[in-house]
């Protein structure tokens, strides 16, 4: 996702049922699928089935310490299609001294990926995985034969209709802004029939959260450093997981 970016709300809602807030419990599910369903265990080889416009996610663990591993170590995974086309997709840092590749598969088959890294424990990393069927749409393009209009990944038609809400994943308390308020945004807004926000990954006004214990998490800790805050991402990656879970609902 981009920083000024578009989140998937809902598409063409069915206007004879009242929605539902998602349950925190499906907080995994993405696109019609587990995301944790992708994910083999460390050091296994097991073959993965990963449905079509799901989600593809592995994790690795650093071989060395850095004083800021953001900066200080690339990766990049290298993904072999069915067809043998080559796409590049950088890894990126998670906190500690994990990092994960996340993917979208769109084509059914079998897949392959390596790594490749400035950090010996990353690099070389290399596995398979097979992209099975679904009744996913995908991501949004432009349609086919009329640019100026849209269009899922498969082909289905996609009426944009929408807002914008350019903290969507700040907090201020004192304008009631948190992920409460915005998680009930997100339910208010796909039930009148809306399909996407407008919004800013990292606000020009606001950058940070309020944890659980009160503490406030900006996106950056320095940013002229480049010392990013991966608390901040996690809260906006569970907000935009949602956002993406009402789409699973109303497609």
């Amino acid at each position: 996702m981009l920083f000024a970016t578009s989140l998937a709300l809902a598409q063409v809602p069915k206007p004879a049922e009242t929605p539902r807030a998602p349950n925190p419990a499906d907080a995994r599910k993405v696109n019609g699928g587990d995301s944790s369903r992708s994910q083999a265990k460390p050091g296994s080889r097991e073959i993965q089935d990963v449905l079509k416009f799901g989600i593809f996610e592995r994790s690795f663990t650093q071989q060395r310490n850095y004083t800021n591993a953001y900066v200080q170590v690339t990766a990049s995974a290298t993904i072999i299609q069915p067809d043998s086309g080559k796409r590049s997709i950088p890894l990126f840092w998670d906190g500690g001294g994990t990092w994960k590749v996340r993917f979208s598969p769109d084509v059914i088959g079998a897949w392959n990926w390596s790594v490749n890294s400035s950090d010996p424990g990353l690099n070389g990393a290399n596995g398979s995985f097979h992209c099975v069927s679904s009744t996913n749409h995908g991501g949004i393009t432009a349609m086919t034969g009329f640019p100026y209009h849209f269009q899922h990944q498969d082909g289905t038609p996609y009426w944009l209709f929408g807002d914008t809400q350019w903290e969507a994943f700040a907090d201020d308390p004192g304008q009631g802004l948190s992920a409460s308020s915005v998680s009930n945004y997100f339910t208010i807004r796909a039930g009148q029939g809306y399909n996407y926000v407008h919004s800013e990954i990292i606000g020009l006004v606001r950058s940070s959260q309020i944890d659980a214990k009160g503490r406030e998490q900006p996106a950056f800790h320095d940013y002229r450093a480049e010392t990013i805050n991966p608390a901040y991402f996690d809260e906006a990656d569970a907000r935009l997981r949602q956002a993406i879970r009402w789409a699973s609902r109303w497609v």
